[in-house]
């Protein structure tokens, strides 16, 4: 640490610095990114980049009731920094618990959670700093904080209801609209936070003062995110029921009986699993006991997708009949809608181009595919939503050697000017 009384030492610096980059007195001259494990900030150094991701944030505040629906949450991809000056950063404060949380922990005293609160133990202990003036030249912006009760805050509303209302809102509106929402906070909300007690992690919710933050963001630019080579498709994520308990009964033994009895299990359907429907739009991958159908939904042909999904539905109850004809518990899946971004040019990278070795090894790396990253899966919604209701087992209602279709692939369909009918009792539809 520089005192005023030494600066006049190092002229040199404090003149550069000051000149050059800062002129922030009142507030900190850098801002920080926390995380909450050292793996991120590793990452981050290593590949001299924070990702921007999606973040759920409330806006209840705005009461955007639209057409008889009520939007709560706006998730915004987005990467925060704190305008918090550094001897400031520890300072702790007070969150009040919602009626909810203090019903979730009513033998606990509410004045403990005012203990210990600052602002790396709500966001995590690691942190990187950028110059404000570095961040500045790097497009990030302070958010605007909105008191609910100013006049400010009950215009803005009215302005998202009537706009959002509007059948034919221009691109311009609506992408500056989304921006606008996208840099919004209320001075104080709710936010998530996990305490221990009686020797387990709570999720509990607490009130905070948002404000005292100073929250900066980096917003991607629209414009550019719009501009990737979006892909409409269909995603099928299946897996054969009851395919782990053998491994795990055997001590995870590859060679023994239950083990290679469900290699044999496999073998008696890879013809059925390999089945391809449409060459050119479908493209299937394995994964152990799973596999994935993905459908690059043609444009204007409403009876190739059709036929797609229906032969995908009657493939899927071949195989999982098969499967409980052979003695096994059958298959579960999960068919979702989404879209998918490529941003790898190639399916396959590596081949020893990118490893630092002599040349004569590298000839030798160059006839191995290190690293696969199939086109067909790069930033896949449809893939990830399949997957995670997939996943997510009885929790969500998922159980039995069912389909479950996402609403959303009938309202693509619908929408299209197709409709679909399942063609058998086995097949369920599923809200995300």
């Amino acid at each position: 640490m520089i005192l005023p009384e030494q600066q006049t030492k190092i002229p040199l610096i404090t003149n550069a610095l000051h000149k050059e980059q800062e002129d922030y007195t009142q507030s900190a001259n850098a801002l920080f990114h926390f995380m909450n494990q050292i793996k991120f900030l590793e990452n981050a150094l290593v590949n001299k980049a924070l990702i921007p991701r999606f973040c759920r944030e409330d806006m209840s505040y705005l009461n955007l009731n639209i057409g008889g629906h009520l939007f709560n949450k706006i998730a915004i991809l987005q990467k925060c920094f704190c305008d918090i000056p550094l001897h400031k950063v520890a300072t702790d404060f007070e969150l009040m618990l919602t009626e909810q949380s203090k019903d979730k922990l009513k033998s606990y005293r509410e004045a403990d959670l005012s203990i210990g609160n600052n602002h790396p133990r709500c966001y995590g202990k690691f942190a990187i700093a950028f110059s404000k003036r570095w961040c500045e030249e790097r497009k990030l912006q302070p958010i605007h904080y909105l008191n609910e009760n100013s006049p400010y805050s009950k215009q803005l509303e009215e302005i998202m209801k009537s706009s959002f209302s509007q059948d034919d809102l221009p691109d311009s509106v609506a992408l500056d609209l989304f921006q606008r929402l996208a840099l919004l906070k209320p001075l104080r909300g709710k936010m998530k936070k996990f305490i221990e007690h009686e020797d387990k992690k709570i999720e509990i919710e607490v009130v905070k003062n948002f404000h005292d933050e100073q929250e900066w963001r980096f917003i991607p630019n629209l414009n550019t995110i719009v501009r990737l080579n979006l892909v409409d498709n269909f995603c099928i994520w299946q897996d054969l029921l009851g395919f782990g308990q053998p491994f795990y009964e055997s001590n995870w033994n590859i060679k023994s009986d239950l083990a290679l009895n469900n290699l044999h299990r496999i073998a008696l359907l890879k013809d059925n699993i390999s089945d391809i429907t449409d060459v050119f739009l479908e493209s299937i991958f394995t994964l152990n006991d799973g596999f994935i159908r993905t459908y690059v939904i043609p444009n204007n042909n409403v009876h190739m997708m059709i036929d797609w999904l229906y032969n995908s539905i009657r493939k899927y109850k071949r195989i999982s009949d098969l499967d409980i004809e052979n003695g096994y518990y059958g298959l579960r899946g999960v068919m979702a809608y989404g879209q998918r971004a490529q941003y790898i040019s190639s399916d396959t990278l590596g081949q020893g181009e990118f490893i630092q070795t002599t040349d004569d090894h590298k000839a030798e790396y160059n006839r191995k595919n290190i690293i696969y990253t199939p086109r067909e899966l790069q930033m896949n919604t449809a893939f990830s939503k399949a997957y995670i209701i997939e996943a997510s087992g009885s929790k969500m209602g998922v159980k039995g050697a069912k389909l479950y279709i996402d609403i959303e692939v009938i309202r693509t369909t619908t929408s299209s000017g197709g409709l679909i009918v399942a063609p058998y009792k086995g097949a369920e539809t599923k809200d995300q």
